[in-house]
């Protein structure tokens, strides 16, 4: 299994101990590597199953639709913009950015959502893992912008969420499989449990 670090701690847990109940004899070998990466070993027959983000290169691979994953503003609880629903990209003007490192394609598509709203982050902390970005925004550091997926509705957690007001940036989440390529039954069973658990049926 092929998945992205900004998917992996939220998909993998539930998907993974379903599997293990099911099948607790399968030999399960999972690669946590950026968009390229684990294209390119899908490509040499490395890896069976993608968890990935739309764009990439999808030739040799078989796509199914799972989600849109909208992106919110994440602050402190401290900070003035806490108690807002939503909130202009433009409103950030002046306040500090922690962003992830640019080899994460969803930094890439927030950059772009930045690009085409005109708008420079005023980038503090460039990081790479939502984990650390994270523990920088409960420290007060700054604001960022985060996946849904990764949203906590931790009552301890000093981090709130805000919408982005206008047109909404998500990425589409996507499952990817190496076409004709042989699919175990323990294989099988994980694209189910992961399509009964993320696919949003349109």
């Amino acid at each position: 299994i092929g998945v992205l670090p900004t998917l992996a701690p939220y998909v993998l847990p539930t998907t993974l101990s379903a599997l293990s109940e099911k099948y607790p004899d399968a030999t399960v070998t999972v690669r946590e590597e950026v968009s390229e990466s684990i294209v390119d070993a899908a490509r040499r027959g490395e890896v069976d199953i993608l968890l990935e983000a739309l764009p990439f290169d999808e030739a040799c691979l078989d796509i199914e639709p799972l989600f849109s994953d909208e992106f919110f503003v994440a602050v402190n609880q401290d900070s003035p913009f806490a108690e807002r629903d939503s909130i202009p990209i433009e409103e950030l003007n002046d306040v500090a950015f922690i962003l992830l490192e640019d080899i994460h394609c969803m930094a890439r598509q927030i950059n772009k959502y930045c690009f085409d709203k005109k708008f420079t982050p005023k980038a503090l902390f460039q990081a790479s893992q939502i984990a650390t970005v994270n523990h920088l925004v409960e420290l007060n550091y700054g604001v960022t912008i985060l996946p849904g997926i990764s949203v906590t509705e931790d009552s301890n957690s000093t981090i709130r969420y805000i919408k982005l007001e206008g047109e909404v940036p998500a990425r589409q989440v996507v499952l990817a499989t190496a076409k004709d390529r042989y699919m175990s039954p323990a294989a099988e069973y994980f694209l189910t449990t992961v399509k009964d658990q993320y696919q949003v049926v349109h």
